[in-house]
């Protein structure tokens, strides 16, 4: 019988690097919307993002001056945008993108959609890219928003 541990396996791998050695980096999801294109990466300059809701998204949206400070946010949740960075696109990146033609569904998108604007969210749009360990999305799926 294995020995049993408390500590918890690390993210990267589910094994504990040995003492003076460092994990590897794990894939990491981040939030964004595209401003800029390098078609000859391809890569995508993004606004990081993060989606708050409830009491957060009325702090959030006075905080943005949305509303003021006596105001309530209206929606479920609010965006709160940050600084901006880089990501590059692998080539053979899967892609999900929403078709709002009869009902809102995510279907299989190209890369293009991600350098263009989305169908549904247009230019606009936020996206998750889950960045693999080697700094390049792997994966790109376009959030619906209300």
């Amino acid at each position: 019988m294995a020995p049993v541990s408390d500590t918890p396996p690390d993210p990267a791998g589910g094994i504990e690097p040995a003492e003076g050695e460092v994990a590897p980096p794990a894939e990491q999801v981040v939030t964004g919307r595209v401003v800029r294109v390098d078609r000859d990466g391809p890569s995508v300059e993004i606004v990081e993002s993060s989606i708050v809701t409830g009491t957060d998204a009325t702090d959030a949206a006075r905080a943005a001056g949305a509303i003021g400070p006596d105001e309530e946010w209206d929606q479920d949740f609010f965006v709160v945008e940050g600084g901006t960075r880089w990501i590059d696109l692998d080539l053979s990146a899967t892609i999900a993108v929403y078709d709002c033609t009869q009902a809102c569904e995510h279907v299989a998108g190209t890369l293009e959609h991600v350098l263009a604007g989305a169908p549904y969210g247009g230019a606009d749009a936020l996206w998750n890219f889950v960045v693999g360990v080697d700094g390049r999305a792997t994966s790109v799926e376009e959030l619906y928003l209300p």
